[in-house]
């Protein structure tokens, strides 16, 4: 590079005024200078203190999106965590419900089965209540027949032991009329006092009557019955034992009182 050429003044006064006016220039340039360094020294520690802060925030910014990182990751781990569990729930609850659906078809066949059983067992508990109804009614039969046939059987044997005392009592009185064949049977008024079978004295109020059978004397309260007897069968006032002798059907004398044989 070329130096410029300087025109020097030719005399001292010019050149005097040039050197003042390059002081001025000097001077107004360092002023400039200086002016400029502070400007930029201020700038320069600006920058500085920006930068500074950027860092700063930019590290705090670091560490807040590494923390938050963190927490995702951490919330990642547990959504990844919660999504195996659902998956697992999800297979359980499709488990559960496949079992849950062969349980209700299990059910629904044991109803229909127990429906089933209880019909029959409430057709067998019919038949049962049935047969017992129809077991009670032939027991109760049955008892009333028992007790029918134990009442034939005390009658029956009342009547045998009526019969043997009317064998025997008329065995005594055959033996006694055997005995007396040589006696005239009719009893006369005059020779009997007391009633035969009541032995109760007669009296005007207590009149004697005769037993159109066998003649004896009795009072009216010992011979109330009576039997039709000859060919216009009038009735005929008889005693109890005649009266058992002479009707077939008649009840004994001897059921209802003590036995009425002739003295």
């Amino acid at each position: 590079m070329q130096e410029e050429s300087i025109d020097l003044p030719n005399n001292l006064e010019e050149l005097q005024l040039l050197v003042l006016r390059i002081r001025e220039d000097i001077i107004t340039a360092k002023v400039a200078k200086e002016h400029t360094e502070g400007t930029l020294k201020s700038e320069i520690m600006f920058l500085k203190d920006q930068v500074l802060a950027e860092q700063q925030e930019k590290t705090t910014t670091e560490e807040a999106l590494s923390q938050e990182i963190s927490q995702l990751q951490e919330e990642l781990a547990t959504l990844q965590s919660i999504k195996s569990e659902a998956e697992r729930q999800s297979c359980l609850r499709s488990e559960t419900e496949g079992k849950l659906k062969e349980a209700e078809a299990s059910i629904r066949n044991m109803q229909a089965k127990s429906k089933q059983l209880i019909g029959a067992m409430q057709n067998q508990l019919e038949e049962q209540t049935n047969a017992r109804a129809k077991l009670e009614s032939d027991n109760q039969k049955l008892r009333m027949k028992v007790s029918s046939l134990q009442v034939d059987l005390e009658n029956s044997e009342v009547v045998q032991r009526d019969f043997v005392k009317l064998s025997q009592s008329l065995q005594i009185q055959l033996e006694k009329i055997r005995a007396a064949e040589d006696e005239v049977r009719w009893q006369h008024e005059e020779d009997i006092d007391d009633c035969t079978n009541c032995k109760q004295s007669f009296s005007v109020t207590k009149r004697k009557h005769h037993c159109k059978h066998c003649g004896r004397i009795y009072c009216s309260d010992c011979i109330t019955k009576s039997v039709n007897s000859g060919p216009n069968l009038r009735p005929s006032k008889v005693c109890d034992v005649c009266h058992t002798v002479l009707v077939k059907d008649a009840t004994p004398y001897f059921s209802t009182a003590p036995p009425q044989t002739p003295d």
